[in-house]
Parts: C-alpha cells; sequence; structure tokens
C-alpha cells in the first residue's frame, strides 16, 4: 500500500515568512505594553533576557527539523531519539494544549481590538469571528495558509518599521535604566519583576517552534528548515 505523502510546495523565502508571521503578531503587539508595565524603560532587559533563551532553544529546533523533517515535529523527534511512544503522546499532547493556549490569546487579543474599533462588536463576539476566519484558511489548503501568512506578515512588519521610524528621533531621551512602572512604584530591579515581564516577552518570540511542523511540505527540507528556523528568528528580533 502507498504511504500518502504531503506536497512539498513551500521553499525557504515562503518558510522565513511563515516563520516571521508565526512569531510576530498577538506577542509582540498585544503584550509587550503589559511586560512594560514591571520595567518600565527597562523593558529592553526583558528582551535580552528573552532572546537569548528563544536563540539557544531556535538553534536547538534547527538541529533537529534538519534531522527528522517530519509533520509531528516534536513529537516525532522524540519518538525516534527516545524509542517512546507515551513521550510521544505526551509531548504531543502538551504541543496541541500549547497551541490551544496561544489561539486563545490571539483571539481575546483580536475581539479586545475589535472591541476598541467598534465599540458595538462585542471582544467574544470579534474572538469568535477570528477563529472561524482562521478554520476557514485553514480548510483551503497550505497554499492559502502561506498565502494569507505572506500578507499578513508584511503587514505586521510594516507596523513595526512605522513604530520604529517614530521612535528613531527619541532615541536616548529617557533613562534605559529607570525601571519605575504601574507594577514597580519603587524603581527597583528584581528577579521576580524581571522573570514576569520576561515571560510576557517570550511570548513576542514563541512560534519557531511550529516551523518544524512543515517537515513534509518544504522543498529539500534538510537544508531550507533549519535557515528558515534561524531567519525567521533573526528577523522578528531585529524587527
Amino acid at each position: 500500500m502507498a504511504t500518502a505523502k504531503l506536497d512539498r510546495r513551500i521553499g525557504l523565502l515562503a518558510l522565513t515568512l511563515y516563520g516571521v508571521g508565526d512569531i510576530l503578531g498577538a506577542g509582540i503587539y498585544g503584550l509587550v505594553g503589559k511586560a512594560a508595565g514591571f520595567l518600565g524603560n527597562g523593558l529592553w532587559l526583558a528582551f535580552v533576557v528573552g532572546f537569548t533563551v528563544a536563540a539557544l532553544s531556535g538553534l536547538t529546533y534547527a538541529s533537529l527539523c534538519s534531522r527528522f523533517p517530519r509533520a509531528a515535529g516534536s513529537s516525532y523527534v522524540v519518538l525516534k531519539v527516545f524509542g517512546s511512544g507515551f513521550g510521544a503522546f505526551v509531548v504531543g499532547l502538551t504541543a496541541l494544549f500549547s497551541g490551544l493556549t496561544s489561539m486563545a490569546a490571539a483571539s481575546r487579543i483580536f475581539g479586545a481590538y475589535s472591541h476598541g474599533i467598534g465599540p458595538w462588536l462585542p471582544p467574544e463576539l470579534g474572538a469568535v469571528i477570528f477563529l472561524t476566519l482562521i478554520a476557514a484558511i485553514l480548510w483551503r489548503g497550505i497554499r492559502a495558509s502561506i498565502a494569507t501568512n505572506t500578507v499578513l506578515t508584511l503587514c505586521e512588519v510594516g507596523g513595526l518599521l512605522i513604530v520604529i521610524g517614530i521612535g528613531i528621533p527619541y532615541l536616548g531621551s529617557v533613562n534605559y535604566l529607570d525601571f519605575h512602572a504601574a507594577q514597580n512604584a519603587g524603581g527597583s530591579l528584581s528577579a521576580p519583576l524581571l522573570l514576569s515581564a520576561t515571560v510576557l516577552v517570550f511570548y513576542s518570540f514563541v512560534g519557531f517552534e511550529d516551523i518544524i511542523n512543515m517537515g513534509e511540505e518544504v522543498k529539500d527540507p534538510h537544508r531550507t528548515l533549519p535557515r528558515g528556523l534561524v531567519f525567521a528568528l533573526l528577523i522578528a528580533s531585529v524587527s
């Protein structure tokens, strides 16, 4: 019996844009303000810590996905490396819950933004509309998903570039070691505050691990997957 295979339609550029779009979005647009509530002008420190952790994790994923380019992702890696079906099941279940949590956060942020634009639209209804649109795109298949992701990624990066452009004239105008914030009235730097901000900021880097799931739809996966993952993480970090 022939084994069903997925079409390899994704090249390096499309994969990189997929990764950038997966990393940017709800985290950078919806949670940076909350993180600033812990560290104030010193928020950059949380980004440094978050990027360091993400970079180490990303390089590990890049090595693994080049060896095991399968759609099952981290679950398949655990199965091949440790030979444990139960371990693969647990990792797969954890990845499922992680995806559900990310989608819940994204839908709530979309609902809050849509309610801000149109107060007549309840946040809950905006979240449902968002999830319905995502489901419809996924139903169309990988080509529709990649095309939609490319357009939205360019919009996300464009928005960040606008913010960066507006902020450039103000570089150096504030004390970047001033940690006074809503949640830190005393202005002191402590491990709990740094950890709280880093957890929120790290969500802005999350998404690169999903690239490994594209292993069976990427051309020349042993070379394209690790390159796309590293490029996506670097572009998102710079942005």
